[in-house]
């Protein structure tokens, strides 16, 4: 899916400013507390922006509440941080609705994702590369998964044992065969959860995954599929082509983690997080000399 940013229909009837579009400095009750405060001015930013662009798209946001492999791997931090966003979304009248919040496909992502959704918080579960894993959040009730089609492609063609092992080994497109088998295993047991597919490569990458419920596309992508019609090509999409479903029994701690290990989970989390991490030490430092220093 496209998202593209247009202005509220309702905005010119608002005399008022949105409060999601006013900064409001952090303040602390306690001394010795810079790394609170500045936590909050970060989190308070990611709420404003959240808020305006809720304000302005017809679909969902989607918010990155993870920075870090330690948060990552415990359950109870990605709750309380979840829920903490929530209350300040809360605080500035964002609809409920209007928002996800982004959660790594770890094991503790898995029990938080179950906690967060019985509590009516929606999740968009991230890195999601085996059948185990998005099978485990599927029950868990995430509102969304997201697979990687191309990155999954490119993994398995390095690591040929590893087809066998996910029973990908007679596909010719890995990453569209494991979209086909997540969205038969969410049909047959009855699991609301959506796919979107992301790291879609080219034009017939994207017309084998109609009937996915959302795919993520470059303008490169939507231009090739703009440029020729494609509807006598629809019917061979992931929905309606046939073929066997591994089934997923009963899901443990451990043989969620032995999954993981036999597909590109681990590394791409680890990369995933790198990134981020490196991501949040930089917005750290630059709101500590540029904001902090003039609030």
């Amino acid at each position: 899916a496209t998202f593209v940013i247009s202005r509220h229909p309702a905005a010119d009837a608002r005399d008022e400013t949105p409060r999601a579009q006013v900064y409001e400095p952090c303040s602390v009750d306690f001394t010795g507390s810079e790394d609170a405060r500045l936590e909050c001015v970060i989190d308070k930013a990611f709420v404003n922006l959240g808020g305006m662009m809720a304000e302005r798209v017809g679909g969902l946001v989607s918010i990155e509440i993870v920075e870090d492999k330690v948060t990552a791997l415990n359950s109870d931090k990605i709750i309380a941080k979840a829920r903490h966003m929530r209350a300040m979304f809360d605080e500035i009248n964002v609809d409920r609705e209007k928002y996800l919040f982004k959660i790594p496909g770890t094991w503790a992502g898995v029990e938080a994702v179950q906690a967060l959704e019985a509590e009516g918080v929606r999740c968009h579960v991230t890195q999601v590369h085996c059948l185990e894993q998005a099978a485990a959040f599927g029950r868990a009730g995430a509102t969304v998964v997201q697979l990687y089609v191309g990155r999954l492609q490119a993994w398995y063609k390095r690591h040929p044992v590893h087809q066998l092992s996910n029973k990908l080994h007679e596909a010719s497109n890995h990453g569209i065969e494991f979209v086909r088998q997540v969205k038969a295993t969410f049909k047959t047991e009855g699991l609301d959860t959506k796919i979107i597919a992301s790291s879609v490569l080219d034009r017939e990458n994207a017309l084998s995954l109609a009937g996915v419920d959302y795919m993520l596309l470059s303008d490169r992508v939507v231009s090739t599929l703009n440029n020729a019609d494609a509807c006598d090509q629809i019917g061979t999409g992931v929905v309606a082509r046939g073929g066997n479903v591994p089934t997923v029994g009963e899901i443990t701690q451990a043989s969620f983690e032995a999954a993981l290990g036999m597909s590109p989970a681990y590394e791409e989390i680890e990369a995933h997080l790198e990134l981020l991490h490196k991501d949040e030490e930089a917005l750290k430092a630059f709101v500590k000399t540029s904001v902090m220093r003039n609030d």
